[in-house]
């Protein structure tokens, strides 16, 4: 599909189960991206991602979580997951497939 300005590679897990999404935004401006598949359902999903909100940012002393890991959910619909993707962001989707 239309990944937009976003970076996105789509593997399976070695057990067949877990679809893993890796996507980064190196742009100053948020996406919405939707992953479908050829599944039967989505069992759970899980998205975790750095997004400093900077291209500048770093961890001080002062602001030791200035670049921490970050959760999300994401909506599933059937066959399809939404997620909301943030500037400056890297990030790991996992789609846990229906068997």
């Amino acid at each position: 599909g239309d990944t937009k300005d976003l970076s996105v590679v789509t593997t399976l897990s070695e057990n067949g189960r877990d679809v893993i999404v890796k996507v980064v935004n190196a742009t100053d401006k948020p996406y919405s991206l939707d992953v479908t598949g050829d599944w039967n359902g989505i069992a759970s999903t899980e998205y975790e991602y750095y997004a400093p909100g900077a291209l500048d940012v770093a961890n001080s002393m002062e602001n030791k979580n200035a670049v921490a890991l970050k959760n999300a959910s994401p909506t599933c619909d059937g066959r399809k997951v939404t997620l909301s993707v943030e500037p400056y962001s890297a990030g790991v989707l996992t789609i846990e497939k229906k068997f």
